[in-house]
């Protein structure tokens, strides 16, 4: 198997293309602050299939450069993809390069857009450069420059991580048991900042029976695996911005108001939705989706479908496959639903993206 498979990369004449993905954390767990400054976390990543694309070839004015189009990101040193490029340079002659990045990935959003793209440009330079030290020296590199970059450099589309996340592990069996799920992401204009959050993040953590790990079982059963979506650092991020909270509420209604109509249309009490959503089919008692309430975060209640990815601020909803996603999509865009409820009220504009897994979530991980 070709090295970092999550990186798609192609010739096109004297340029190469590259695509990156996205992720979501299912579950996001801190388990305490580290010595370093960092923390110690517990995550399930699942990488997707939408993400940005860069067109790289060597740069004609002798010196890298980077241009910026669609999504806003800034063009300077501070981009991740230039600091990757300094950073495989350090192992080895690499010429100046010019980079156009297609951004579709917003910043702060919780998806890893800036990471996916150090990552494929790490990929593309292994390509072209092979560094001395091997694929260990190019994840080294990764996870020098941030915690989740190394996921996106990992051979499978999902993997638990430890340590400050760059520490991987494939599942044992598959993710949701096979089941071709899809996802509805949901991205208001709000930047969220990974390091605030985890600053308003309040220690000792108040479970009783101490931090949360992964429930791997609970995540290869196609009918259970909802339960076991978590993350820790919901609260915080939603205590800082309030109009999430107000974005979670409307999503929240909109989606109980579609499980109702689906199940009046079932029994012929009235008239029922006239697109179903994921949630509308299934059995009353499947309110309690995702953790038992004993475990939740405080933000979080036992009605709660939709959940923050990382460190936020986009939320994600699970549909049954691309289809049902697109059909969710549809109910929350319509005229007077969730989203225009919200930016009438907060004035913060929302975009929403369908999703599947990566494709490579097709191969079943081996088992450790």
């Amino acid at each position: 198997m070709r090295p970092f498979p999550l990186i798609r990369r192609r010739a096109i004449g004297t340029a190469h293309a590259i695509g990156t993905p996205t992720k979501l954390n299912l579950f996001l767990e801190v388990v305490g602050r580290r010595p370093d400054g960092f923390h110690e976390l517990e995550s399930l990543f699942l990488a997707l299939d939408a993400g940005d694309t860069m067109l790289v070839r060597c740069a004609p004015e002798g010196r890298d450069s980077l241009r910026v189009s669609g999504v806003p990101a800034p063009e300077d040193g501070t981009n991740l993809v230039l600091r990757a490029i300094d950073r495989a340079r350090a192992s080895r002659p690499i010429p100046p390069l010019s980079v156009h990045l297609r951004k579709r990935t917003p910043m702060g959003a919780g998806l890893g857009g800036g990471s996916a793209n150090a990552a494929g440009v790490l990929a593309h330079l292994h390509d072209l450069h092979p560094d001395p030290r091997g694929v260990e020296g190019v994840r080294e590199d990764a996870a020098s420059l941030g915690s989740d970059i190394p996921f996106f450099l990992f051979d499978h589309a999902s993997a638990i991580g430890t340590g400050r996340g760059e520490t991987l592990s494939p599942l044992r069996g598959p993710l949701f048991g096979g089941a071709p799920v899809a996802f509805v992401l949901v991205l208001p204009a709000l930047h969220s900042s990974t390091a605030a959050a985890f600053a308003r993040l309040a220690f000792p953590l108040t479970d009783p029976e101490g931090p949360i790990s992964v429930p791997a079982k609970t995540f290869e059963d196609s009918g259970e695996w909802q339960r076991g979506v978590f993350n820790r650092l919901e609260g915080s991020v939603i205590d800082a911005a309030r109009p999430l909270a107000r974005l979670v509420e409307h999503l929240e209604n909109d989606l109980v108001e579609s499980r109702d109509q689906g199940k009046r249309a079932r029994s012929g009490d009235g008239p029922g939705a006239p697109v179903p959503s994921p949630i509308a089919d299934r059995p009353p008692d499947f309110a309690r989706d995702f953790v038992p309430a004993d475990r939740m975060s405080s933000s979080a209640s036992t009605t709660r479908r939709s959940i923050m990815t990382g460190s936020g601020s986009a939320f994600f909803l699970p549909a049954r496959d691309l289809t049902d996603a697109r059909r969710l999509e549809d109910r929350l865009r319509r005229p007077g639903g969730a989203l225009e409820r919200f930016t009438a009220e907060t004035g913060v504009a929302v975009e929403t993206r369908c999703a599947r897994p990566h494709l490579l979530l097709s191969h079943t991980p081996p088992t450790p």
